[in-house]
């Protein structure tokens, strides 16, 4: 079902609607900028982020309605319709309907380990797809995409006078904190900068995201990596018939592209992983920036830094029969 029908048949509130489809653009913007890298399945990222706040209307506070009195009659019906079936956490009303509207398991994986609560646990984290979704929705504020200080200014001027968790000043300020080292954290992997992501940088998507079928697309992951490895060998199939057509004869010469293919896949691999593979903390204040790979037949050499000290550590990998990297061991030299 197309994620436009899904809110109308849930009555979700048309400001509602217009931050979940902010904050899914604002997420695909960001897997466009690591997809290559991190084979990030967009429609994953846009299901999740279309549906997580789909319960929010039961902490809708009508008494304090800045809607009309008809609209906001409506609204307290839906809410109370909301809670008579789903009882009175959001949460829970979200993951129901996510699984009522076939969200494939991976997307409710994401939506369980998403929000502000968890933000000190998904900076520690090597799940991109948790990253990216945690991060595009601290970028959208009520009325627009906006930076990750300015969305939190306007949370503590909401907030200040009610009685709320995000009141606590202290703990919000803790909370700002680990949204901007998590915006570190991804700024490090992706092309673009995301402070450059705007309402106008993410209309093309937006324009896009009302047509968005729910479940339908991208999540089959066993069949996605057959596909690709289908599609590789016929490309290496008419590559090398090509050659064979150029020379006369197989190519007999070194395996060189190889090892340098191998070897750019184990960079990026790297990039994402440093943090969680050396032995050696971060200094404080710093983070891990990976300078250079060396890698062939199974062993390398990986070189990085933290803008204090510099590493050189030696490795094994391995490759699965779908190209996927698994590092075996990671020893720093002394």
């Amino acid at each position: 079902m197309k994620i436009q029908a899904i809110y109308d048949s849930y009555k979700i509130p048309k400001n509602l609607q217009e931050h979940m489809y902010r904050v899914a653009a604002v997420g695909l913007s960001i897997a466009d900028m690591v997809s290559k890298k991190a084979m990030l399945d967009r429609d994953r990222v846009a299901t999740a982020l279309l549906l997580h706040d789909m319960g929010n209307i039961i902490k809708y506070d009508l008494d304090k309605s800045v809607f009309s009195p008809e609209e906001t009659e409506r609204l307290r019906k839906v809410r109370d319709e909301f809670i008579s079936k789903y009882g009175d956490e959001e949460r829970a009303a979200m993951f129901a309907i996510a699984r009522e509207v076939g969200a494939p398991e991976e997307a409710i994986h994401i939506l369980e380990n998403v929000g502000s609560s968890k933000v000190h646990l998904t900076i520690e984290s090597d799940d991109w797809y948790r990253k990216i979704c945690s991060y595009a929705d601290f970028r959208v504020a009520p009325y627009g995409i906006v930076s990750i200080n300015e969305r939190f200014d306007d949370v503590l001027k909401r907030y200040e006078s009610r009685v709320h968790a995000l009141a606590d000043k202290e703990k919000t300020e803790g909370k700002r904190k680990n949204c901007l080292i998590l915006e570190s954290q991804i700024q490090a992997v992706v092309s673009g900068d995301l402070s450059k992501i705007t309402d106008e940088s993410v209309a093309p998507i937006l324009s896009q995201l009302p047509e968005f079928e729910i479940g339908k697309r991208g999540y089959n992951t066993e069949s996605m990596n057959k596909t690709i490895k289908t599609v590789l060998t016929l490309i290496l199939i008419v590559l090398a018939i090509a050659l064979i057509g150029f020379t006369g004869k197989p190519s007999l010469g070194p395996e060189r592209p190889v090892a340098e293919s191998r070897a750019i896949s184990l960079e990026d691999y790297f990039k994402l992983n440093i943090s969680t593979l050396s032995p050696i903390k971060v200094t404080l204040g710093g983070k891990f920036y990976v300078t250079k790979v060396e890698a062939h037949g199974g062993a390398g050499t990986v070189y990085y830094e933290d803008g204090h000290s510099a590493y050189v550590a030696d490795f094994t990998y391995s490759t699965d029969e779908q190209g996927i990297v698994s590092v075996e061991t990671f020893s720093v030299r002394k």
